[in-house]
């Protein structure tokens, strides 16, 4: 249950470490929607991994980095599309104080944008999503 054996199971490791990351007090991103996206094998997967801590340090880094560079430039106001490629199980639209009118477009499997409609439910993204499926 801990191995990883497709590409999508990254994204439910990374799902992992955001929620680790959320449940520390000095965490440094916090997503409501991790530990729902990540379940059981995400959760197996990045136990068993080596460095487990670094990992989901690292993946703290690198969501506070991206979230910080996007408020920095939304505010800036001239973004009006983003376009996240490959976009796993990233929930920005969802956890983010976004722009209601920013257009915001993620592709990626359509097992991966059916599991993620699914693990989010009645969530609704605080922009205008839109949600393309497609092997990239």
């Amino acid at each position: 249950m801990g191995k990883i054996e497709h590409v999508s199971d990254t994204a439910l490791m990374v799902a992992a470490c955001r929620a680790m990351e959320t449940v520390r007090p000095d965490g440094l991103v916090r997503d409501p929607f991790a530990a729902s996206l990540a379940d059981d094998k995400g959760m197996a997967i990045a136990k068993s991994s080596s460095g487990m801590e670094w990992m989901s340090f690292a993946i703290g880094i690198r969501s506070r980095f991206i979230d910080d560079l996007l408020t920095s430039e939304l505010e800036r106001g001239e973004i009006e599309t983003v376009l996240n490629l490959g976009a796993g199980l990233d929930t920005r639209p969802w956890r983010m104080d976004l722009p209601s009118g920013l257009r915001w477009i993620e592709a990626d499997y359509p097992d991966m944008i059916a599991y993620k409609r699914e693990r989010l439910g009645d969530a609704r993204p605080r922009c205008a999503l839109q949600q393309i499926a497609a092997d990239l």
